[in-house]
């Protein structure tokens, strides 16, 4: 929000409360190394509660990147996958083992009853995104079971009994839909920002070959999406490319995000109103290179780049020396009537 100042002042905030709350329980943290997992709370006389693998729990550490720890990541993944196959559960429970007595009301005992070891759907994107990165097929498999769920009762229940499997409760919760939703957000990667659509995909060979639209902002986007073969199009643009990226089409100006973030991009301004199409060839730092395959007159301009820095174009093969300004960018005019590849390092 260009506070800088409360920027850094906040993120100070968050580097220690991650810094504590890693710490082993014997040091006032939430970690246990004994359990191998995160504990639920600490009272404030110190004592601590919730050491009987409380999913919710675990997951947010991982999801949200409190847990970077990748053997700390591998003990509790393993850990639940291993005991939710151990009980053949079509989804997560709330948790494994049950509360001491005195730490639940009477209507959650015995276990697993209620919030003391049923199933609730409602928590699937915490654990959809924490395996993600892990292992996507165990993510993947926990999508296609509540799917299958979905055809035997249309999801109508508030969360399902651990022991029987089947629903209970008659509030229905549209919280239950977040799995699907975590689909969408961490395989198919749909993250959209402010001010740009944005594709940051982790998917699988099984899912190769999707097709889908979505809207965002008034603006329907074709999604054509298989392991490092992505494409956006829009009946202004299309962009292929095998990394994440973002896009934008304003009147006749394409910019590009690549891996939709915000340190670079490249702005097309089209002479006409006509349909930019695109590919990225690569774009790291041994160098960056575009193809366009649509016909018309443009002015590109790449910032991000180091300033006041020599660089070197190809523009399908005819080499020319630039140099970047002194915010870090440049830009260049070129007419396209076949496809044109342009390389620049």
């Amino acid at each position: 929000m260009g506070s800088q100042q409360k920027s850094d002042y906040y993120s100070a905030i968050a580097s220690r409360l991650k810094i504590a709350f890693n710490k082993p329980i014997e040091e006032g943290g939430f970690w246990s190394a004994t359990k191998q997992q995160y504990v639920y709370w600490r009272d404030k006389d110190g004592s601590v509660h919730g050491d009987n693998l409380v999913t919710p729990v675990n997951f947010a550490a991982i999801a949200f990147g409190i847990c970077d720890d990748p053997k700390r990541i591998a003990m509790i993944l393993n850990q639940i996958e291993e005991r939710s196959k151990a009980e053949n559960l079509f989804h997560w429970p709330l948790c494994f083992d049950s509360f001491k007595r005195e730490e639940v009301s009477d209507g959650n005992w015995p276990f697993p009853k209620y919030e003391n070891g049923d199933i609730f759907p409602t928590w699937g994107y915490l654990g959809v995104r924490a395996y993600t990165k892990y292992d996507k097929a165990i993510a993947l498999k926990y999508i296609n079971n509540l799917l299958d769920q979905y055809k035997k009762d249309g999801l109508s229940s508030q969360r399902y009994s651990r022991t029987t499997q089947l629903g209970l409760g008659d509030d229905i919760l549209a919280g239950i839909s977040t799995s699907v939703t975590a689909l969408y957000r961490d395989i198919y990667g749909i993250r959209p920002k402010w001010n740009r659509m944005g594709l940051e995909p982790n998917m699988s060979t099984t899912l190769n070959g999707t097709k889908f639209n979505y809207t965002n902002r008034n603006t329907i986007y074709n999604l054509e999406l298989s392991v490092n073969d992505y494409l956006m199009s829009t009946p202004g643009f299309s962009i292929k490319s095998e990394e994440s990226f973002g896009a934008n089409k304003t009147g006749n100006v394409l910019t590009y995000y690549p891996h939709n973030d915000d340190v670079m991009l490249l702005k097309i301004n089209a002479a006409t109103n006509r349909s930019i199409n695109m590919e990225i060839n690569s774009w790291d730092t041994n160098g960056y290179s575009w193809t366009i395959a649509s016909a018309d007159k443009y002015q590109f301009i790449v910032k991000g780049l180091v300033p006041d820095k020599g660089y070197r174009l190809s523009i399908n093969g005819v080499i020319r020396n630039i140099r970047s300004k002194g915010d870090g960018s440049f830009s260049v005019e070129h007419v396209c009537k076949l496809p044109t590849k342009f390389i620049l390092k």
